[in-house]
């Protein structure tokens, strides 16, 4: 699979999976909560999945997803969302 299209697959989950949490969620629901200076990362999924990491797990979560970010020109938030789907 070329970069290009790891994006687009990156992208097309993200997208999905934001439309499904707008749908199903409480209006004030976040998908994610970062806080780098803590840290933690606060994932709730809308198929009920909820993950939470801090300390150095939180790092580690957080590197991977800027590396997949910069790797195939994505967000952040968008690489979280789709690596939390093989959590």
């Amino acid at each position: 699979m070329t970069n290009l299209e790891m994006k687009q697959l990156i992208k097309s989950c993200a997208q999905s999976v934001r439309k499904h949490h707008k749908q199903v969620a409480p209006k004030d629901a976040k998908l994610i909560d970062i806080n780098t200076s803590m840290p933690y990362v606060g994932i709730d999924l809308p198929g009920g999945e909820e993950y939470f990491f801090q300390e150095d797990a939180a790092s580690e979560i957080l590197a991977e997803a800027d590396n997949a970010a910069d790797k195939f020109d994505v967000s952040r938030e968008d690489a979280l969302i789709w690596l939390a789907q093989s959590w």
